[in-house]
């Protein structure tokens, strides 16, 4: 790995680490899935530039540093103190980064309309903020009524959704406007 690519490395690795720290810092729905849509974004790019060992590695510190800082950090929701959240997100975390990194890397070798990074990217994004989603959901059951879980579920899942289709969109239309810009000059 050349200079370059392990400082390109070295920044996105920091980015996951901040983003997955950031990630509990928040306690509103439309708040957590921008924050884990932008973590999520950023793997698909460490995956996507360095492959799938190099971005589990990422994710696998960023978690566990993660974990080690936010030891002690009692999470609330609505007033209420909620035991092992923290656990629990990192938990889903790693899980749907497992599953979102296998899917971009899957769709890869579709031809179509996934040869696309933006399109992988995108979908990739809906399979991790349903694994997301899923994996909270199993947490909070024992927390909430079932009818609640399934709203937190529903919320999550679109704000995550709207999100990752904003995102996908404006990354395509800057990679093409700066490869416009590139040609022109």
């Amino acid at each position: 790995m050349s200079y370059a690519h392990a400082r390109l490395y070295f920044l996105l690795t920091i980015v996951t680490g901040i983003l997955t720290y950031t990630l509990n810092l928040f306690n509103k729905i439309s708040e957590c899935s921008i924050i884990f849509t932008l973590l999520a974004f950023t793997i698909n790019i460490t995956t996507e530039i360095f492959g799938k060992e190099k971005a589990i590695q990422s994710i696998i510190l960023s978690v566990i540093t993660s974990f080690v800082l936010m030891l002690n950090y009692n999470y609330y929701i609505g007033g209420r103190l909620i035991h092992g959240l923290i656990p629990a997100s990192l938990i889903a975390t790693l899980t749907s980064a497992y599953v979102g990194i296998h899917f971009l890397l899957a769709l890869k070798k579709i031809s179509g309309i996934y040869n696309n990074f933006y399109a992988r990217v995108f979908v990739s994004l809906i399979a991790y903020a349903v694994t997301d989603g899923l994996v909270m959901a199993m947490f909070f059951i024992n927390q909430f009524p079932l009818h609640k879980v399934m709203l937190i579920f529903y919320k999550e899942v679109l704000f995550k959704f709207e999100y990752s289709l904003i995102l996908s969109i404006s990354a395509y239309i800057l990679h093409k406007a700066y490869a416009k810009y590139i040609t022109a000059n």
